[in-house]
């Protein structure tokens, strides 16, 4: 069975469409929260200053 993350998906074409679509997502989620991450570090640098 295709695995990402901790989720299992059946080897069909639906289980490996889920398997593609859930790590699109949880890739687009991991990016947003890097970027949020480093606008508030940022913020932070600016007020050490």
């Amino acid at each position: 069975m295709p695995k990402v993350g901790k989720k299992k998906f059946p080897y069909t074409a639906k289980g490996k469409a889920a398997a593609k679509a859930y790590a699109k997502g949880e890739k687009m989620e991991s990016k947003a929260e890097k970027r949020m991450e480093m606008k508030k570090g940022m913020k932070k640098m600016g007020k050490k200053k």
